[in-house]
């Protein structure tokens, strides 16, 4: 419909149910299922700057083809070829730019001084050398060489087997582009998005405050990598952004999830008449030796009385030493909180139904709404459309139709009921 002044596009698009919907600043992509270009910004024989194998670091070079999924074959200039390029991935080469060509003269001079120092090992002129002689040449050679045990664990990162050959043009390329921090080349911007769904080579979901597409529902270009920290929390990395999952921020939980480890520790609380104690518990610090576990301002943690008698609590964090800061509680000196047997007293805040506990992070099955739904939402009295955008046990966090992210806010089952 229309092209903004910062290159991004307003399109328009319509549903099967009549309803059209329109997006502000959409970026156009190159991946399978992303808008395409109507004609591609570059054609065979430009001058350009070319991101070498998604390492971050750009090379000079120029399109030798273009073909008919609108990726590119690249010659480089030190010799090097790489085919089915992206457009995402290269930049004009200004030719009259003195700071463009400094930057190419400077990366062709450090990659060419590698080169030619591997070279001096290449005895028969193959182009590789063995890995067992760079081995040698990083522990042995030099001023500062390396510890035998640092140079095996980056041969296990870069993929590198002791039996196998090198080619040294490209570790050169790669060692240029790990030494370098291109500046030009901002870093991906971290965006967290929930109800999320890793749908064949692509990542679906509900994101907040995209730096181009705002808030809304996403379908992101390929998945390049996904990785997750000690909380479970994952970084999903595609071409131009890193998508942050938290641990229940999962629609549809990929298997190789830590949640689905059973040598991790998550729990879940369900079924507690203090719906705050409800939901996902993450490993947290220790108390009388064993871990604890958190979720929100509530620990589930062990602690040993005066008198011996050990007790799983759970508790507020921020009222751990006074008297009523505990919401439930089980006489248990297990190492992990039990199942059952959780109750509160005058010693307790919680009420009932009393809580149970399971060895697992994922949401409860029998959740009578589930992220994603459809449903009427009770406000002062009224019934209004919206959707469920999280559960965190018997809470839902919702958003009402037409209504902005303002309103959004967390409700409970009684002010709930299907559309």
């Amino acid at each position: 419909m229309g092209i903004n002044d910062d290159g991004t596009y307003k399109i328009e698009v319509p549903y099967q149910n009549g309803i059209v919907q329109t997006k502000h600043a959409v970026v156009i992509g190159s991946a399978p299922g992303t808008i395409r270009p109507a004609s591609p910004p570059f054609k065979a024989g430009d001058r350009v700057l070319v991101d070498w194998k998604r390492y971050g670091h750009y090379y000079p070079g120029r399109i030798a083809s273009e073909h008919e999924d609108h990726t590119f074959l690249i010659h480089f200039d030190d010799g090097d070829v790489e085919d089915n390029v992206e457009w995402i991935r290269i930049e004009p080469l200004n030719e009259d730019s003195a700071e463009v060509q400094a930057y190419v003269e400077n990366v062709m001079n450090e990659e060419q001084e590698l080169i030619d120092a591997f070279r001096v090992f290449d005895t028969n002129n193959t182009g590789t050398i063995s890995a067992r002689e760079y081995l040698r040449i990083l522990s042995e050679i030099g001023d500062n060489p390396l510890p035998v045990d640092d140079v095996l664990r980056e041969f296990v990162d870069l993929g590198i087997e002791l039996d196998s050959e090198i080619d040294y043009r490209s570790l050169a390329k790669f060692m240029v582009a790990s030494d370098q921090e291109d500046i030009s080349q901002p870093s991906k911007p971290e965006v967290v998005i929930h109800d999320a769904v890793i749908d064949g080579h692509g990542l679906s979901g509900y994101a907040y405050d995209h730096p181009k597409l705002g808030e809304g529902r996403i379908n992101s270009s390929a998945v390049l990598g996904v990785t997750y920290d000690e909380r479970a929390t994952a970084r999903v990395e595609t071409q131009n952004t890193v998508y942050v999952v938290g641990p229940t921020g999962w629609k549809e939980t990929p298997s190789d999830h830590p949640f689905n480890d059973a040598d991790n520790h998550f729990y879940t609380v369900q079924g507690a008449g203090t719906s705050k104690c409800n939901g996902t518990y993450l490993p947290s610090t220790e108390f009388d030796g064993v871990p604890s576990y958190i979720n929100g301002d509530v620990l589930l943690l062990r602690w040993k009385m005066g008198n011996g008698d050990q007790w799983w609590y759970l508790a507020n964090r921020n009222s751990l030493d006074r008297k009523r800061g505990d919401y439930y509680r089980v006489k248990s000196s297990s190492d992990t909180p039990p199942s059952t047997g959780w109750m509160s007293d005058d010693q307790t805040e919680g009420v009932e139904p009393f809580p149970s506990v399971h060895h697992s992070g994922n949401p409860p099955v029998n959740n009578p709404y589930s992220v994603g739904q459809q449903v009427k939402i009770e406000w002062h009295g009224q019934w209004y459309d919206g959707q469920i955008l999280e559960v965190n046990g018997e809470s839902y966090r919702i958003t009402y139709d037409n209504y902005s992210a303002d309103w959004d806010e967390w409700v409970d089952a009684s002010r709930l009921k299907s559309a």
